[in-house]
């Protein structure tokens, strides 16, 4: 881009004048990774509504397929720690790997931002689903759906 900022975009059509002067995509980091506002949304979203979602699906429509989807999202994404059905920590089993990706990712982004508030809701969004993972209550909402000999 020139320092006049008058290189076309693709397309053809002239940069815009509030156009970032790093090139960047807007929306993106320097890592081309999404950002977002607040993490703690997003951890709700991810670990909350979207089980919610799941397991509603499951439910009503008796649906083995969704509610092995939903047992599956739950062990692996949404969870924050690779716990076992006892509350035994297995580190090899990689589960919950992912979901502990995602909170330390929110958490460590609100700490770069300097958002106390915001990091101290991810870290309680974060200890809340551990103790929900660890206590195994996860695999007593799991009994109530229909897995239909899957």
């Amino acid at each position: 881009m020139a320092l006049d900022g008058t290189d076309p975009i693709p397309g053809g059509a002239p940069a815009p004048e509030n156009a970032p002067a790093h090139g960047r995509v807007p929306g993106t980091s320097r890592f081309l990774l999404p950002t977002f506002g607040r993490g703690w949304p997003w951890l709700l979203y991810i670990d909350l509504a979207l089980p919610a979602l799941i397991w509603a699906v499951a439910y009503f429509a008796r649906s083995p397929v969704f509610a092995l989807l939903f047992h599956n999202y739950g062990l692996y994404v949404a969870s924050p720690a690779p716990i076992g059905s006892d509350g035994t920590l297995y580190f090899l089993s990689l589960s919950g790997l992912p979901g502990l990706l995602v909170q330390v990712y929110a958490f460590v982004r609100a700490l770069l931002r300097k958002d106390r508030l915001d990091a101290a809701l991810c870290l309680v969004v974060a200890v809340v689903l551990f103790v929900f993972f660890f206590f195994g209550l996860n695999y007593e909402i799991v009994k109530i759906l229909d897995f239909g000999g899957l």
